[in-house]
C-alpha cells in the first residue's frame, strides 16, 4: 500500500506532516467585495451575461470542445486549460484541489466573487463555479445549456457551492486566435507543467488524506 511504502513508521508520518501540510495547505480565502463595482452594476443584465468578459465566454467554447465523454477526476486541470487558451488568465493557474480554485482566481487573476449568487442555476454564462465537499471538491464553467469541466453535463454538481467567480472587461476576444483549441497553447513550459501535473496529481490525491489524518492525530497530542 502507498501508506506503508511511503511511511514505514508512524513517527515518520508525524515528522513529515507539517512540511506536507504546508505544501498541500489551503490558500487564504480572499475577502469578497460586498458590492460589485459601478461599471459592473451598469453592465449587469444588458445582454444576459452580466457583462462577462468575452474571454470567459470563449473559455466556454474551448472547454466544451475539449470535454471528455465522462468525468476524469481532473476537472480543475481542464478548466485551467480552457481559461488559459481563451486568455481569461495570463498564466497557468497553480493548485491541485478544485475546492481552493476560487482563492487562486481572485488573488492571482483578478476574478470577482459574486457573493449574492448561491444557486448554480443563477450563475451567468462564462462564470466559474467552485464546489467544496469531500476530497478535492469540483469546479465547472457555466454554459448556455449546462456546465462543463472535464466533461459536459446539463446538471450542476450536487456538492456544496463555495462561490461563483467572474471577470468583466471590454476587450473583445479574437475569434481566429483559438480556431483549434488543441493547438492554442504552444508553450514548452506549459507542456512541462502539464506532464509533471499528470504524474504528480494521483500521488498528491492519495497523500492528502494521509497528511490530514497525521495532522489530526498530532493536534490531539
Amino acid at each position: 500500500m502507498l501508506t506503508s511504502a511511503l511511511f514505514p513508521c508512524g513517527s515518520l508520518v508525524t515528522k513529515l506532516a507539517p512540511a506536507l501540510a504546508l505544501f498541500l495547505s489551503k490558500p487564504a480565502e480572499p475577502q469578497a467585495p460586498s458590492t460589485l463595482p459601478a461599471p459592473v452594476r451598469e453592465a449587469a443584465g444588458k445582454d444576459g451575461t452580466f457583462g462577462i468578459s468575452p474571454q470567459l465566454l470563449e473559455a466556454v467554447r474551448v472547454a466544451k470542445h475539449n470535454a471528455e465523454p465522462h468525468a476524469t477526476r481532473y476537472c480543475w486541470r481542464y478548466v485551467k486549460r480552457a481559461l488559459l487558451a481563451a486568455d481569461a488568465v495570463d498564466s497557468y493557474p497553480d493548485g491541485v484541489s478544485a475546492k481552493y480554485a476560487g482563492a487562486v482566481l481572485v488573488n492571482d487573476f483578478g476574478f470577482i466573487l459574486l457573493d449574492d449568487i448561491t444557486d448554480p442555476e443563477e450563475a451567468p454564462v462564462g462564470s466559474v463555479l467552485v464546489y467544496g465537499g469531500a476530497g478535492h471538491g469540483h469546479i465547472e464553467i457555466r454554459t448556455e445549456d449546462g456546465y462543463v469541466s472535464d466533461f459536459k453535463t446539463p446538471n450542476h454538481s450536487k456538492r456544496p457551492l463555495i462561490g461563483v467567480y467572474v471577470k468583466f472587461g471590454q476587450a473583445q476576444a479574437n475569434p481566429a486566435a483559438i480556431e483549434d483549441p488543441d493547438q492554442a497553447i504552444d508553450s514548452d513550459w506549459f507542456r512541462l507543467r502539464e506532464w509533471i501535473g499528470g504524474k504528480m496529481d494521483p500521488v498528491l490525491m492519495k497523500l492528502q488524506p494521509i497528511v490530514e489524518k497525521a495532522i489530526a492525530r498530532s493536534s490531539r497530542g
